[in-house]
């Protein structure tokens, strides 16, 4: 147990440096970027912008600083401004796919487990002979991850959008 919480730890933080490092690490500047797209036009409006995004993100303290700050809102389950759509906070753009594989995967365990209890105890009463070459078929079934079953309602209910 306490070999697989050191793993999710380290796996944490690693995800969490990769995913800070590639938008402080690549040449676009994201400033330049979402003044375009903000409009911002005069230089006084993209210089008090700049200096909102700075003291926001804490852009002129060294990398590493700004890292640790990072993991600290992660911690304290503050996700915080986005970096390239700054006036929206990071829950409101992960909020609708977050809840639409929420109700998917929530459909997908009531429909499976319905179905499948259902079933069980149907051909359970109907034929044990069936029971034996059903066998075969379910040993494979129960090896699979639980979002396997979830793809058939995807393709059902179209909810790739």
């Amino acid at each position: 147990m306490l070999k697989q919480l050191v793993n999710f730890i380290a796996f944490g933080l690693i995800l969490t440096t990769i995913l800070f490092l590639i938008p402080h690490i690549t040449k676009n500047d994201f400033i330049e970027k979402t003044t375009k797209r903000i409009e911002l036009n005069t230089n006084e409006q993209i210089a008090s912008f700049s200096q909102e995004l700075d003291s926001a993100f804490n852009l002129h303290r060294p990398l590493v600083t700004q890292w640790a700050l990072q993991l600290k809102k992660i911690f304290t389950l503050d996700l915080g401004y986005s970096l390239y759509n700054y006036p929206t906070r990071n829950w409101h753009i992960l909020k609708k796919p977050f809840l639409q594989t929420l109700n998917l995967f929530l459909i997908s365990i009531l429909c499976s487990w319905s179905c499948g209890t259902l079933l069980g105890a149907l051909i359970f009463r109907v034929n044990r002979i069936f029971i034996n070459r059903l066998f075969v078929i379910t040993r494979f079934l129960s090896f699979l991850p639980g979002f396997i079953y979830a793809i058939p309602f995807i393709l059902l209910f179209k909810l790739n959008s």
